[in-house]
């Protein structure tokens, strides 16, 4: 997304880092504002649901560790788990 100037100067002063803004443009709340403009918001309840998300995610990540799978031909043979 394009940042005016102003926007540029209001992230250094504010201390919003690019990351910040990707997070909350991506997981945030749509809004309307005034006018045709449109106010994206990341409060508590996106805050709790993408705590959420990331912890259902490295769950899956622990317990795919050690996880083989075997393929021929482009098919899934086996799968096991190594130590």
């Amino acid at each position: 997304m394009n940042l005016t100037k102003h926007a540029k100067c209001r992230m250094n002063q504010r201390a919003i880092s690019n990351d910040v803004l990707e997070v909350v443009l991506s997981l945030g709340a749509f809004k309307s504002a005034k006018g045709d403009a449109e106010k994206i918001f990341f409060g508590k309840k996106q805050t709790q649901e993408a705590i959420s998300d990331l912890k259902r995610i490295i769950h899956i990540f622990e317990k795919a560790q050690n996880t083989n799978i075997i393929i021929v031909d482009g098919k899934i043979i086996t799968t096991y788990k190594s130590k």
